[in-house]
């Protein structure tokens, strides 16, 4: 698809609805979907790592405390574009990451919430370079070597360690595609209080549908991850750990490392019940072994704002930038998701 078309009138769309939001929460009959916790507001973004490897395998992340309440339903849409841009003696990484999340989960109680995810991933073309060029020209920034790489087709060129062979994966790639069914069970261990955070543990199981350029690995992956929330006025803090095991996998013959960590930490600033102002940190371990910066964690930071639309639907919109690390991350992304609760 023409994804710089397409994210355009996704973000119309998100908002065209501005005008309505404040109406929509003045109807005081309506279900307070997503007030039911002291310490848990409208939520982190439900993103994951766009880092070069990380994208090939994602799915495991951490898990936020939930808010879902018991007999609860909850459907999840979430789309996350971003560009990378990675130039090195050793690599060339030039494409564009998009990543689809479909999901539901089922509150069994207040405490205990089934998730059932379909999370995929492809590369594409580095059709984002438009709008990243237009924006540095706009306000005077430097645009380094992106102007050189401007409209190159996808491309992964890797010069394996050790004197190995050179990886080349271009736009005639056959399988740039992969996706996979996850499973998953998050208990809240503690619901808080003023004084205590909500704290949650989550456990899943993901099931590869489509490889895509990756070969051998587990028949079932798994995860597992631990989160914290806690309020403290209008602004809630959010901090979660998590793990997960992919078996022996390989990216065209380079061996990727089987145990993948990350780290998330957020802020919420609920001014107003309705909306909210939210940044987050998202930290992932490197994919690989002996790859210099791409052996390094990723680091991925997320800003935007969430609405609730009332009625039960929660619309999301946010940006990524590589503000740390620029060589394992992102050079640029957006994200769009739309939580629907019943």
């Amino acid at each position: 698809m023409k994804s710089s078309a397409a994210a355009a009138v996704l973000v119309a769309a998100a908002l065209s609805t501005l005008p309505g939001l404040a109406l929509a929460q003045e109807h005081e009959d309506e279900p307070l979907y997503y007030q039911g916790h002291e310490n848990i507001g409208l939520g982190l973004f439900q993103s994951v790592s766009l880092s070069p490897f990380a994208s090939m395998r994602t799915g495991f992340g951490p898990r936020m405390p939930s808010s879902l309440a018991e007999d609860a339903v909850e459907l999840r849409i979430n789309e996350d574009w971003a560009s990378m841009l990675s130039v090195k003696d050793a690599w060339l990484l030039d494409y564009d990451v998009l990543r689809s999340n479909i999901g539901a989960s089922w509150g069994v109680t207040d405490r205990l919430r089934l998730d059932l995810d379909i999370e995929s991933g492809t590369r594409t073309s580095g059709t984002l370079d438009t709008f990243i060029i237009a924006f540095h020209r706009t306000f005077n920034l430097a645009i380094g070597n992106r102007r050189q790489y401007s409209g190159h087709p996808q491309r992964l060129q890797i010069r394996t360690p050790h004197n190995g062979p050179t990886i080349l994966v271009d736009e005639h790639d056959q399988q740039p595609f992969q996706q996979a069914l996850i499973a998953g069970a998050q208990m809240t261990l503690v619901r808080g209080d003023e004084d205590l955070p909500a704290v949650a543990a989550s456990f899943s199981l993901r099931r590869v549908l489509d490889t895509g350029d990756l070969s051998l690995g587990s028949a079932v992956d798994v995860g597992a991850s631990l989160s914290f929330a806690k309020r403290a006025g209008p602004v809630y803090f959010y901090l979660g750990g998590s793990a997960a095991w992919f078996g022996q996998e390989d990216f065209f013959g380079l061996p990727l490392r089987s145990l993948q960590w990350s780290g998330l930490f957020g802020v919420e600033i609920r001014a107003v019940s309705w909306f909210s102002i939210t940044g987050q940190y998202l930290i992932t371990s490197g994919g690989v072994d002996a790859l210099q910066d791409l052996s390094r964690p990723a680091h991925e930071v997320t800003a935007g704002f969430k609405w609730d639309l009332g009625a039960g639907y929660l619309l999301e919109t946010a940006i990524l930038e590589n503000i740390i690390h620029p060589l394992n991350t992102p050079d640029f992304g957006v994200h769009l998701g739309l939580t629907i609760r019943w």
